[in-house]
């Protein structure tokens, strides 16, 4: 399996056949043989009647992570088992919910009692690094070599459901029409009796229907032009309500841009602040979309826009305006990843790592080098690297490095025991 020094995630569809038996392995991610193995392993380990009992472990440096699952048989479930290098957690959802959890590692496992075959699976259907045996059915198989937060195992699998339902819009300048495929797949294990569409716009709810589960469509209308609107589609019965389609549609320009003096060559953007401060004049050209940068945090901006020909400006009265805000800067959350260092001379030691994601909003990184008597810090901007000098010789130091944005620093991604002095051996955690 892929290292899980940066954590490891794997998603699947998984449907239990009546045929599979008890205690029956799964699905493994490891190619060693039965007494080395490594990876994440579905397996069964009970059955009373529908009702299937499963385990999902990880090994992982010699210890074990088991987490409990209940799974109806002859259902498609999507499974997905992240796993967090930071705090050691092995987290199990079934349908975008998660449904069990657990940090405490064990040294024994269970494994190999359930490994049908001998020696390294040679029987196994294989699907990339993955081993797939039969009692079960599987379908897009998805893996991360890093851990998923809870919003990112909803959107994947909302994303699954999408694709299922064949959700889609089309769209005017003053309505939606919002259409849907029936779902195949024997999925949730519930009656299908209705179902239930709702729009949302600004946070709003606006609208709200309850629709025969024969229809395949829904039609609203006069809408506001250029703008977005949230749609949410479900399947119900009585006692369930299960979410089977998401997206953003977005309704068209309403007035049609500058026909008269001529070809339309592009657009005026005039950005402005409550207080007047006007940001400036922004000219497109051979687009219908602009990301506009170097804004202040957390202000609310009256954006125009206006389009224009080779004559001149469209007419004011055709001019599109509306309200916006910036957010504000958020924490810097996480540590830099893949942080390294060795010493590159006698007094000094290089340090490289990678940058935080764009949503960290960071402006700089803080490197610091601490042996037991004093701390050297620098700051560097816009580098994944930088080398600390004027270092004493012979000297084990801690190495330290943190993103820092406009509101915070965000914690420490610590390493340990780097010498100066000719001492370049490798670090990386």
């Amino acid at each position: 399996m892929p290292t899980c020094h940066s954590g490891y995630s794997l998603a699947f569809w998984l449907q239990i056949t009546p045929t599979a038996t008890a205690p029956q392995i799964f699905l493994g991610t490891s190619r060693n043989n039965v007494t080395d193995l490594q990876g994440v392993f579905v397996y069964q380990t009970e059955t009373i009647r529908a009702e299937r009992r499963v385990i999902v472990e990880f090994l992982f440096d010699g210890l074990s992570w088991k987490v409990p699952l209940i799974i109806q048989q002859e259902i498609w479930d999507f499974v997905v088992l992240t796993w967090s290098i930071t705090n050691h957690r092995l987290a199990a959802y079934m349908n975008g919910e998660m449904v069990n959890s657990t940090s405490v590692g064990s040294a024994g496992s269970d494994v190999s009692k359930h490994v049908k075959l001998r020696g390294s699976f040679p029987g196994q259907v294989e699907r990339a690094s993955l081993y797939l045996e039969s009692g079960a059915l599987y379908d897009h198989v998805i893996t991360w070599n890093r851990s998923l937060t809870d919003y990112e195992v909803k959107r994947a699998f909302q994303s699954q459901m999408n694709e299922l339902s064949k959700i889609t819009c089309k769209a005017t300048d003053t309505t939606l029409n919002v259409t849907w495929q029936d779902i195949k797949r024997n999925v949730f294990n519930k009656g299908r009796q209705w179902y239930k569409v709702a729009f949302w716009r600004n946070k709003k709810r606006i609208r709200e229907d309850h629709l025969d589960y024969s229809t395949n469509h829904y039609f609203l209308k006069d809408l506001e032009s250029y703008a977005s609107y949230k749609v949410r589609l479900w399947i119900e019965d009585s006692e369930v309500r299960k979410r089977v389609g998401a997206l953003v549609c977005h309704t068209k320009e309403g007035a049609p841009p500058a026909q008269i003096n001529g070809i339309l060559k592009g657009y005026n953007i005039m950005l402005s602040t409550k207080g007047n401060d006007r940001y400036g004049l922004i000219t497109v050209k051979d687009a219908e979309e602009y990301l506009v940068t170097n804004l202040k945090a957390d202000t609310e901006y009256s954006i125009a826009v206006q389009g224009f020909t080779s004559a001149g400006i469209r007419s004011r009265r055709l001019l599109q305006s509306m309200m916006g805000k910036t957010n504000k800067v958020p924490s810097v959350t996480e540590m830099p990843k893949n942080v390294m260092a060795y010493a590159l001379d006698w007094d000094a030691i290089q340090v490289t790592w990678t940058s935080l994601d764009r949503k960290e909003e960071v402006t700089s990184y803080e490197v610091e080098c601490c042996s037991l008597i004093a701390c050297t810090l620098r700051v560097v901007n816009d580098s994944e690297s930088v080398v600390v000098k004027d270092l004493p010789q012979y000297t084990l130091f801690t190495i330290k490095v943190r993103g820092r944005n406009s509101q915070n620093a965000g914690p420490w991604k610590i390493i340990r025991e780097v010498k100066t002095l000719g001492q370049s051996y490798y670090i990386s955690i």
